[in-house]
């Protein structure tokens, strides 16, 4: 027998690529959506949500009712002996909000038994796997709705504001900042001036902010930009305390909003509970009332995801072998009634979801 001089080839090795190199989880990759994210928050959430769409297959519309506050010009001093009969009557209104069950979104994928076959992995594992990813790309979908929707429900800004201090963008009234100076250096007037405007439209709690170009000033501000304007920078960010964040769909749906490519010039601000996200899940309750959770070849379920708690109508079915799954979403964005004020109120059209353009001398 001869000795050999050749040595064997390693076989191929298997193994993630995220486990060799950092990838950022690329297949999982979701891009950072701030007001998607914030809406569907503790903090700005009610129980709106479960009134509209409160479960078990069903869809209601709620009515909520409210009324106008009177306006000082309605007092009057008669100046006359007091009459005891009043002659003003006032009534009330109500606002609606419904989503529709066949807007969702959805995505899918099959595995046939082959791919199980030959595929270096336990089944679950990649059944779990395939379902994050469709998490993923179905919660980046709805993100992108969900923003468009809330930027389109951009309301008015109070008449106390001077024009000088608002611009029109798409149709909408913008409040005005400028982050530069003539000269082209920082600006730090811009986070008291904003306030300033919110505070004029009666904003009663902090607001955060979302947008490019205001991302970038806040950030520079809080490096302790300008001191030379003889301001105590960080000071002024705690007493304003507004949270800045960048979110790049806002931007998208703000440029085309806009119409002219100034989307990252332009942000968007919301007061916390003056947008609701409505969700409808057709699986919710399908098959409950008679005890059956599943069939002999299929599930339906609703799962949530781990990132923001958004409700997914997940169906799993097995034909043959081959795995279907299929993930749907419903998502809606309510909001305030344009006429919450009445039509002489300088509050006139204020939702309390706005826009802020930045226009530099």
């Amino acid at each position: 027998m001869s000795v050999p001089s050749v040595m064997i080839a390693c076989p191929n090795l298997q193994d993630s690529l995220n486990n060799n190199f950092l990838t950022c989880d690329s297949a999982n990759l979701f891009d950072s959506a701030p007001l998607f994210e914030f809406l569907n928050s503790p903090l700005n959430r009610s129980g709106y949500s479960q009134r509209v769409a409160p479960g078990q297959g069903k869809i209601r519309t709620i009515e909520l009712m409210y009324e106008q506050r009177i306006l000082e010009s309605e007092v009057t001093q008669p100046g006359t002996t007091p009459d005891c009969t009043a002659t003003t009557k006032r009534g009330n209104l109500a606002t609606t909000c419904t989503i529709d069950p066949l807007d969702y979104l959805e995505v899918e994928e099959l595995i046939e038994g082959a791919d199980f076959t030959y595929i270096c992995e336990d089944n679950q594992t990649v059944i779990d796997r395939k379902i994050m990813k469709m998490i993923t790309a179905l919660e980046a979908k709805a993100a992108t709705i969900v923003t468009t929707q809330a930027v389109a429900l951009i309301g008015g800004v109070s008449d106390d504001i001077a024009a000088a201090n608002k611009q029109t963008v798409g149709g909408k009234s913008f409040f005005k900042v400028a982050t530069e100076k003539a000269d082209g250096t920082i600006d730090p007037r811009a986070v008291a001036k904003l306030n300033f405007l919110r505070m004029q439209s009666n904003y009663c709690a902090p607001a955060p902010v979302f947008g490019s170009d205001m991302y970038e000033y806040y950030q520079l501000m809080q490096s302790g930009c300008c001191s030379n304007e003889g301001l105590d920078v960080g000071a002024l960010l705690a007493k304003y305390g507004t949270a800045v964040m960048y979110d790049r769909r806002v931007t998208a749906a703000l440029n085309t909003l806009a119409g002219d490519g100034s989307g990252a010039t332009l942000s968007f601000t919301a007061l916390p509970g003056a947008l609701q996200v409505v969700w409808y899940n057709a699986n919710d309750g399908i098959g409950n009332a008679a005890g059956i959770l599943q069939g002999t070849n299929y599930q339906k379920r609703v799962i949530y995801s781990p990132r923001t708690g958004m409700p997914i109508d997940l169906t799993l079915q097995d034909n043959c072998g081959a795995v279907s799954i299929i993930a749907r979403a419903n998502p809606k964005v309510c909001g305030l009634p344009s006429d919450l004020f009445a039509p002489n109120d300088h509050m006139n059209g204020v939702t309390y979801v706005n826009g802020i353009v930045i226009t530099n001398p």
